[in-house]
């Protein structure tokens, strides 16, 4: 069907075929070894990759299981082709948190969250999902929101973006952190704050054996800020800071903030690649240390 749209549009376009079970094409083997097909069409701009199978494949993303594999075009030639892998851009959030009260161990806020490209399509159709199957939005927010946030209890939450023409994803609403833990001897009380990224396995990479290939879904980035305010900031002593970090598989930045009636900090991530082998993989370990590191902080306060 979208071969045929293509053509009464008058748009090139070409069927390719990929191999989802072995996840490499072999050149020379009988095309047998091929068990789905998509299309890409060209435009003034480049090449749109369309997958009727994928629903993060809108607005012409090459599909992101597919990204960097060799595919069969099925033109005369039989040419073989690489799927482009996106940039890390391409696929990004935006995690913006502002406190500026406690109530008792808790620490109560606002916050606001975008996400674009795959990581867009993903919080839009889970948000959906979640909508529908639970009664109560927010308990439906909630659950939705935890691929982020993993300990955050949201109490307001109102979606701004409409996903039907583009891949943003927009949600804001109030929340609340904690609890906090007392250190009674120094008088003061200990805030974790975390994160999750959904495309990285930050939770279970140790358990995996990374000796020739490590794959994760898409490149993206992060883009991480938290802001103390008024009487709260007031009662900040210390926050937990992040070395920064550059090489070729990930960057890692951290920034603290510190004036009269704010203080707070922003981190930004940024892996840069879907595939890590070959001499790179030496790096894998301490970098994705490093981005376990940036996606948790550490915040003490004045005892109450």
């Amino acid at each position: 069907l979208l071969s045929l749209v293509c053509r009464k549009l008058g748009i090139p376009s070409e069927i390719v075929a990929i191999s989802t079970s072995q996840g490499f094409l072999v050149e020379d083997h009988p095309a047998d070894q091929f068990d789905h097909v998509f299309l890409r069409a060209k435009l003034a701009d480049g090449w749109v990759y369309l997958d009727a199978a994928s629903t993060l494949s809108t607005f012409g993303n090459p599909p992101a299981w597919c990204q960097g594999m060799k595919v069969l075009v099925l033109d005369e030639e039989g040419t073989v082709i690489q799927i482009p892998v996106d940039d890390c851009a391409a696929n990004r959030v935006q995690i913006t948190e502002t406190f500026h009260n406690r109530d008792g161990t808790w620490l109560d806020g606002e916050f606001e969250m975008q996400a674009t490209g795959h990581l867009g399509r993903l919080m839009d159709d889970r948000w959906k999902s979640y909508s529908l199957a639970m009664s109560d939005p927010i308990q439906a927010a909630q659950e939705a929101l935890r691929l982020y946030f993993p300990f955050a209890l949201v109490t307001e939450a109102a979606k701004l973006s409409d996903t039907s023409s583009s891949s943003r994803f927009v949600v804001s609403g109030k929340h609340r952190r904690g609890p906090l833990v007392s250190l009674g001897k120094k008088r003061l009380d200990i805030g974790r704050l975390s994160w999750e990224l959904p495309s990285l396995p930050i939770s279970y990479w140790r358990g995996l054996q990374i000796d020739k290939l490590f794959v994760v879904d898409f490149p993206m980035q992060a883009d991480l800020e938290v802001r103390i305010l008024g009487e709260l900031r007031r009662s900040v002593n210390d926050i937990s800071q992040v070395e920064s970090l550059a090489n070729d598989i990930a960057d890692v930045t951290h920034h603290t903030t510190e004036e009269a009636d704010s203080i707070g900090f922003q981190r930004k991530i940024k892996f840069k690649r879907k595939y890590i082998q070959d001499e790179l993989l030496v790096e894998s370990t301490p970098t994705l240390e490093r981005i376990e590191q940036a996606l948790q902080s550490v915040i003490s306060f004045d005892g109450a």
